[in-house]
């Protein structure tokens, strides 16, 4: 591939293939052909950009940052270019909040932009100021649901826990129809480990919305994590058949609570060749080390698998 991408002369034709080749995880393979091309096309702000996403394509953000800089400093008004410059900056651990500052203005409205300077503002210290900047475009956008999570995920990292909600209250009661926020927001409870507040949120969400596919799950994933079983078992019953992983990490981390975990491992199984699999392997460990099967060996205790080095 290497071969034929160094073949290809034309900038347009380059471009193409060697984003082509960084989506199928072959970015190392195309950066030869890109040096070659800035070598013909130094004054190329396309190509420097793109030798900048392919360094970070293979995972080293710190060599993706000169090209991004003079590809930033040949087209200063592209906001594709200056929000790329941020965010590697960003994730290289380096002060990013003026180069969001650029990328904001050049992209106005901008998602991505406007998460990365709250990032960054973070970084720096500046955490209040981002949480007031956020408050300030949610209040203006309440549906804006990165901006909703991004906010309250803020303020539960920054000792703001008592307004953590504050955000989606006032987007509920401006938009009380709308069943992504609701859901988002008992996916926050949920990752926060605020399984008290998840019934009062339900009853809520119900009588605005009806019961809605989701909210049973809610409801079982609150009952066993605040262990009222009977319920919670009754709950996971109605939802057996449901194949999504995230569903069946739940059933499973019950069972296995409940000390059942032959019946947790046979209900993970099945989902081991699923494309999130990884969600499912931690407590199928669990379950076969609590079974004592051979299996457990096989997954746990290979030789090799730990060593001293």
């Amino acid at each position: 591939m290497t071969d034929a991408l160094l073949a290809i002369t034309d900038p347009d034709r380059l471009l193409d293939a060697a984003l082509a080749a960084r989506d199928d995880g072959r970015a190392a393979e195309a950066i030869p052909a890109v040096e070659r091309a800035l070598r013909r096309h130094s004054n190329d702000a396309r190509l420097h950009h793109l030798l900048g996403l392919l360094h970070h394509g293979r995972g080293d953000t710190v060599a993706a940052l000169p090209p991004l800089r003079e590809a930033a400093r040949l087209m200063p008004e592209s906001g594709k270019i200056a929000d790329a410059l941020a965010l590697m900056s960003l994730e290289a651990g380096l002060p990013a909040t003026a180069l969001f500052e650029r990328a904001v203005h050049l992209l106005p409205g901008n998602e991505d932009a406007l998460i990365g300077r709250a990032a960054a503002q973070a970084g720096e210290g500046r955490a209040p100021e981002a949480i007031t900047v956020l408050e300030g475009i949610v209040a203006a956008n309440p549906g804006w649901r990165r901006g909703q999570s991004t906010l309250a995920r803020m303020r539960w990292t920054n000792g703001q826990s008592a307004r953590l909600f504050d955000g989606y209250t006032r987007a509920l009661a401006a938009r009380p129809k709308d069943a992504a926020l609701w859901t988002d927001l008992l996916n926050l409870l949920v990752e926060l480990g605020q399984f008290a507040q998840i019934d009062g949120l339900l009853t809520r969400a119900r009588s605005t919305l009806g019961d809605a596919s989701a909210f049973p799950i809610f409801e079982a994933i609150a009952a066993s994590e605040l262990r009222d079983d009977e319920r919670a078992e009754r709950l996971f019953r109605t939802l057996a058949t449901i194949p999504e992983p995230e569903v069946v990490v739940r059933h499973m981390r019950h069972m296995l609570r409940t000390g059942r975990p032959a019946e947790a491992a046979w209900r993970g199984e099945p989902l081991l060749t699923h494309a999130h699999a990884a969600q499912i392997w931690p407590y199928m460990a669990i379950a076969w080390r609590l079974t004592a099967g051979p299996r457990h060996d096989w997954l746990e205790r290979q030789p090799g698998l730990i060593g001293v080095h």
